[in-house]
This record gives C-alpha cells, sequence and structure tokens, in this order.
C-alpha cells in the first residue's frame, strides 16, 4: 500500500513494460514517453499520461485507506508503406501490439509487481488515417487504449 499516489511509479512501470514486451521485436518498435515527435519507425508505442480518482477506502480501525483508480494512455501507431493492401497488414499489427501488452495485464502480471491491487484494458479506439498526405505514400492505423489500475493509498 502506497503512501501517496501511485501515478509516477505506475507510468514508470508501464515503459518498463514497453521494454520488455518490445525491445528488439521485429519489426522494431520505437518506444516513447510521451509524444515521439518525428517518428521514423514503422511501429511506436508511446505513453501519453496518466488521470486519477480517489475515493474512500475500506473501513479499518487502525488506519485511514484511500483507493484510487488511474487511467493510463497508450497509444499505438503502426505505418507501413504502400496501397490500399496494407490497411490490414497495419490495423492487425496495431492490435497484435495492443493485444501483447493487454495479454500480459490480464495474464501474467495484473498487479504490476505488486504496484496495484489491478490493472487492465478497458477501452480502446482504433483509427485509420484520412490524411490525404499519409495515404499518398502508405497507410497508417493508431490506436488509443485506456489502461485502469486500482491502487490503495495509506492516509494516516
Amino acid at each position: 500500500m502506497a503512501d501517496e499516489s501511485i501515478a509516477a511509479d505506475l507510468q514508470a512501470a508501464f515503459e518498463d513494460l514497453f521494454h520488455t514486451l518490445w525491445d528488439g521485436a521485429e519489426p522494431d518498435v520505437l518506444i516513447s514517453d510521451g509524444h515521439p515527435g518525428r517518428i521514423d519507425a514503422d511501429d511506436a508505442v508511446a505513453l501519453m499520461g496518466v488521470s486519477q480518482e480517489e475515493v474512500p477506502g475500506p473501513i479499518s480501525a487502525t488506519r485511514r485507506v484511500r483507493e484510487e483508480t488511474l487511467t493510463v494512455t497508450v497509444v499505438i501507431s503502426c505505418y507501413r508503406v504502400g496501397g490500399q493492401d496494407q490497411q490490414r497488414i497495419v490495423d492487425a499489427r496495431a492490435l497484435k501490439l495492443l493485444g501483447d501488452l493487454s495479454n500480459h495485464l490480464r495474464k501474467t502480471d495484473p498487479t504490476l509487481g505488486g504496484l496495484c491491487v489491478w490493472c487492465f484494458r478497458t477501452s480502446f479506439d482504433l483509427e485509420k488515417s484520412a490524411d490525404p498526405a499519409v495515404l499518398t505514400d502508405g497507410r497508417l492505423t493508431e490506436i488509443n487504449a485506456k489502461f485502469t489500475a486500482v491502487a490503495r493509498i495509506r492516509t494516516s
């Protein structure tokens, strides 16, 4: 149980998990804390932020506890040079990267090494680029995913 919000530790745990899952992946995945800026890689995963809400936790005679719910935003971006035939390929790659992350949290480490009570994916949006400048050269898919974590905070 943490004495303060686990937001900073949660962000670090996600970035470490990205490296565990994708360092040396084929094809390479660019890992970024925040927007990566100019992207030279075909595949990128970025930790875009965290939000937090806090409520009273379980009642205890010996200490006061608060419970925090954190939402981590992750953006996955996949691009391939080529025409419309590449759209299914980038969609599948983006969904595979999302699945790698989601399945690890669900099946292997739902508490992120004991950092939180639980953490799992709660939503995602997949968007295909409609930008004519992108479509001239290739196909781009971006997934905006939300992961929710619950942790307990000791308040006294």
